[in-house]
C-alpha cells in the first residue's frame, strides 16, 4: 500500500508542469490598500508595524511585483466569515 502510495508520488511528479498565465501587480498598490484597511480595522500600534514592514520591504526592492495579489478589499472581509475574524 505505501509502495503504491509512492510509485503515484513519482509518476505525478514526471508529469508536466501546467504553467499558468499570471498577472503581476505592483506590491505598493496591493500594500497601500492593505494599510488603509489595517488603519480602519485595527489599532494604531499595529498598523504602524505593518506600515514600517512594508516600508522597509519597499527600500529594498522597489519594483516588487504580486504574482497574485487579489484586490485586498475582496479577500478580508471573507477573513470574517471563514475564520470568525477581521
Amino acid at each position: 500500500m505505501l509502495r503504491d502510495r509512492f510509485e503515484r508520488f513519482y509518476e505525478l511528479m514526471r508529469q508536466p508542469k501546467e504553467s499558468k498565465q499570471i498577472a503581476s501587480t505592483a506590491f505598493a498598490a496591493t500594500a497601500d490598500a492593505f494599510l488603509d484597511w489595517v488603519k480602519t480595522n485595527r489599532a494604531e500600534d499595529t498598523y504602524e508595524w505593518y506600515r514600517l514592514a512594508i516600508q522597509l520591504t519597499e527600500s529594498i526592492d522597489s519594483h516588487l511585483k504580486c504574482r497574485y495579489c487579489p484586490p485586498v478589499a475582496k479577500w478580508l472581509p471573507s477573513l470574517k466569515a471563514v475564520f470568525g475574524f477581521v
